[in-house]
């Protein structure tokens, strides 16, 4: 039987921030407060923290890419997220752009290595090496993270020094300001169900509902079921680029992931991408060739 929420449970005391959610954000926040000497405690609703980083780039972690502020919210706008979006979180993304990720993750231990195309990678390429150097900085500040604990309600309080209560099922915290890391609902398994927009609409923020970023889809049409050609006919294409990169004495690594069924959504943008280069590259050799028969069958 599920365990309703104690509300009457007994405080922990009051806290300066609670931090609801130990993924990427709510790490990173709280390393941050920690660095400010800004006392916070982390609540986790998972038995580990940063399920999601460790499985960025097939646990390698491209955490940021070298690239200003201005440049990362045009290219959300490109991507196809709304302009309103991107105004709101175009505060937090000057304050701290995708460079200063990579320096921050530097001042906790990490050794980041940067790609040809401006990606930042931890140098061994380990999403893991994150997640830790992320608890050992809280280790070491003390900083209270409660895992296998999720928080059920975020509880307004009026003429109080705390102006909130954060309700898990155990027990509940005092705090002065409550930030709200949880994600959406893209990946239940790591955690994200939900909670934020719940918590959100809960204390009277406008919520827009919820769709779906990326879609399966299973057909039995001839055309799309060749899968087995597609498998072949890309990774004979990343075998290709694989040798030229060698070739060139580059040593990178694509993530492109392959499956029976056909390839992941990496691998088909690289492959329409490289693909788009070689059309425009085309394009390109045939209109210098119709030039150059235009002007020699000119008349003089």
């Amino acid at each position: 039987m599920k365990p309703r929420p104690r509300r009457d449970a007994a405080k922990a005391g009051a806290a300066e921030l609670a931090i609801v959610g130990g993924g990427a954000a709510g790490l990173f926040a709280a390393a941050s407060a920690a660095r400010l000497n800004v006392p916070c405690v982390v609540f986790e609703r998972k038995a580990r923290l940063g399920s999601k980083i460790l499985m960025t780039a097939n646990g390698r972690c491209n955490f940021a890419k070298d690239i200003d502020a201005q440049t990362f919210l045009a290219d959300l706008v490109r991507g196809g997220v709304a302009r309103a979006c991107a105004d709101f979180a175009g505060g937090a993304v000057r304050s701290c752009p995708p460079r200063q990720v990579a320096d921050r993750l530097r001042q906790l231990g990490v050794k980041v290595k940067r790609m040809s195309d401006g990606r930042f990678f931890p140098a061994d390429e380990k999403a893991a090496s994150v997640v830790h150097a992320f608890g050992d900085a809280l280790r070491e500040a003390l900083v209270p993270v409660v895992t296998n604990c999720p928080v059920r309600e975020i509880v307004p309080v009026r003429n109080a020094p705390a102006r909130f209560v954060v309700v898990t099922d155990s027990f509940s915290v005092e705090a002065k300001n409550v930030l709200v890391a949880t994600g959406g609902a893209s990946y239940p398994k790591t955690g994200s169900v939900g909670d934020g927009q719940r918590f959100a609409q809960a204390l009277g923020h406008s919520v827009v509902p919820l769709r779906a970023g990326l879609i399966g889809l299973e057909t039995r049409e001839a055309a799309v079921a060749r899968r087995a050609e597609l498998h072949d006919l890309i990774a004979a294409r990343l075998a290709e680029a694989h040798r030229r990169q060698r070739a060139e004495g580059l040593h990178e690594r694509h993530e492109d992931v392959l499956h029976p069924v056909g390839a992941d959504q990496e691998a088909a943008l690289r492959q329409a991408q490289h693909v788009a280069v070689a059309q425009r590259q085309h394009e390109g050799a045939q209109r210098v060739h119709a030039g150059r028969v235009d002007r020699r069958d000119a008349p003089a």
